[in-house]
């Protein structure tokens, strides 16, 4: 892991986030092989005050939403290896 924070404000449309808001933590991730920095949440259920800057993550693909319809939309997720 490349970097993370916790944000304790709700993200501009066309995020959907939990009602009522929740703080959520963006998890920065170096992909070494690509070289490249990707951005995603921390996992469900992970601790954001157990994390250390060079955690190794994995990808967690979980739902972000369920919509009117009933229908989960996925997102991945970062979440520590054990």
């Amino acid at each position: 892991m490349w970097s993370f924070s916790v944000n304790h404000y709700a993200a501009p449309e066309p995020y959907v986030g939990k009602e009522p808001f929740e703080a959520y933590t963006v998890v920065a991730v170096e992909l070494s092989r690509e070289r490249m920095v990707v951005l995603g949440q921390l996992a469900e259920g992970a601790d954001p005050a157990a994390l250390r800057i060079g955690d190794e993550v994995e990808v967690s693909i979980e739902p972000l939403f369920t919509d009117a319809e009933g229908r989960k939309h996925l997102v991945w997720k970062w979440r520590p290896v054990q």
